[in-house]
């Protein structure tokens, strides 16, 4: 076991979240052609987090996503976290009038380092959502992201032990197409991991999609 999380962490500035942290995945169920998120989110035990996410178009089926940002813990005495990971959604449906409701899979691999604690993060989840037309160009896309984790912990607590963990993570959330380039996003994570305590928390972003590039 510690030699695949050895290798796992060699692979993550490669690899193609979520969600790394305590923080939601802020992912609708459509796919971009380009995306910059700029978030904020304040966890019941991770504390808050700051966050950016990159998301690029392979196709129009599919996406890559970056994240990066920092944590400051809630828990007293704790070191500030530097968080990254990457993440592939690929679409699955667009809404019909037989089904209504989008849906895209997501897949990544990611953690959150610091204090000489690393956890490293394998999600795996279907994000489902309706996208609603308003008033042109105002559009309204409530969703739910749940996701099923592999984590990983190493030299975690006063025993510096290794361990792994299966976790579940639920996303609530609904985003906001303001223009064609700017919207806002707000979301509820719901986590179930072992590492992170009870690991829920709320996050707000700004979304910006440069023009040329909305869809």
């Amino acid at each position: 076991m510690r030699r695949l999380i050895a290798l796992l962490l060699l692979a993550l500035p490669v690899a193609a979240p979520a969600q790394f942290y305590s923080y939601p995945s802020f992912q609708p169920p459509r796919i971009t052609l380009r995306e910059y998120n700029f978030a904020f989110a304040d966890g019941h035990d991770g504390g808050t987090t700051l966050l950016f996410q990159w998301r690029e178009g392979m196709n129009e089926r599919m996406h890559v996503q970056l994240d990066v940002g920092f944590a400051d813990p809630s828990v007293a005495n704790a070191d500030a976290r530097f968080v990254i990971g990457g993440t592939v959604a690929r679409g699955l449906k667009l809404a019909t009038d037989e089904m209504p409701l989008d849906m895209a899979i997501t897949g990544g691999i990611g953690g959150s380092f610091g204090g000489g604690e690393s956890f490293l993060r394998l999600p795996v989840g279907l994000t489902v959502g309706h996208r609603f037309k308003l008033d042109s160009p105002f559009t309204l896309t409530p969703y739910a992201h749940p996701r099923l984790t592999l984590d990983f912990c190493s030299h975690c607590g006063p025993a510096r032990r290794h361990d792994t963990t299966l976790g579940v993570d639920v996303d609530l959330g609904v985003s906001a197409e303001l223009s064609n380039s700017f919207g806002l996003r707000a979301s509820y994570l719901f986590g179930g991991s072992d590492f992170f305590g009870k690991g829920n928390a709320f996050g707000a972003s700004v979304v910006w999609t440069p023009l040329g590039l909305s869809k």
